[in-house]
């Protein structure tokens, strides 16, 4: 690690989601927002990383901030290397949005919405005629206008369009 530990601090926008199998927790989802890079998600699985993932355990359970002081040196290498210790340079905006495809937002969808099984999907659904898939660059400099605003969204997925 080129910089030294005492310059860096708890990323505060960071989120750690833990990844059940059979009632018991195998890993954690890390993502990081970092300054100037793109979200950082790393999964963190025990068997792989048994020290990083205790301390990330400990964090999840007590729900405060990471406390790396009585961590190894390898420990505190790889929490920044996930974007979880960093720079305070480095500290970003919080993430506005981000979902997974096969992890909706369920708590964004109303709830006089019908509930429907998801593994029997109806037959008569069609895709809706103004949806365009843009790829990872995002909109064409053709709906950007002259302007080209900054992208708020991850920069590691596709774009699409309604």
């Amino acid at each position: 690690m080129q910089m030294t530990d005492l310059a860096l601090i708890p990323n505060p926008h960071a989120e750690l989601s833990p990844v059940y199998e059979a009632d018991i927790i195998r890993a954690i989802t890390v993502r990081a927002p970092v300054r100037g890079q793109r979200l950082r998600v790393t999964s963190i699985v025990r068997e792989k990383e048994p020290e990083v993932f205790g301390t990330l355990l400990v964090s999840t359970i007590r729900r405060d901030a990471l406390r790396p002081a009585g961590e190894t040196a390898a420990v505190r290498e790889r929490l920044a290397e996930i974007g979880l210790l960093l720079p305070e340079n480095q500290v970003s905006n919080p993430v506005w949005f981000s979902c997974d495809i096969d992890d909706p937002a369920l708590d964004l969808i109303p709830r006089r919405a019908p509930c429907n099984d998801r593994c029997d999907p109806p037959e008569d659904l069609i895709v809706n005629p103004t949806f365009l898939h843009l790829g990872r660059s995002g909109p064409p400099p053709e709906m950007r206008g002259r302007k080209r605003l900054p992208n708020r969204f991850r920069d590691d997925r596709s774009w699409i369009w309604l």
